[in-house]
């Protein structure tokens, strides 16, 4: 997220980009204004997901396997000597 609003600084030929006249604080805006659609699009998108998930097989296990361990349950090994 930084390294995106940021290129909208380093883009400009003062800072060594090939962007002789840019306008630093215009850019920097539109690169901000762009990374945070991209991470709020994101969000939803994976919260949709989840809900998909958690829907159809579930996101959780059952209470008798998270207390045995899931590598005992689900592998039938044990992880560390008890």
């Amino acid at each position: 997220f930084v390294g995106t609003v940021l290129a909208g600084v380093f883009a400009s030929q003062i800072f060594g980009g090939l962007e002789g006249d840019l306008a630093i604080g215009r850019q920097v805006g539109i690169q901000l204004l762009a990374a945070t659609i991209t991470a709020v699009y994101s969000g939803a998108i994976s919260f949709v997901l989840a809900k998909i998930i958690d829907g159809t097989v579930g996101l959780r296990i059952d209470d008798m396997s998270e207390q045995q361990g899931l590598d005992l349950s689900d592998h039938g090994e044990a992880g560390y000597n008890s």
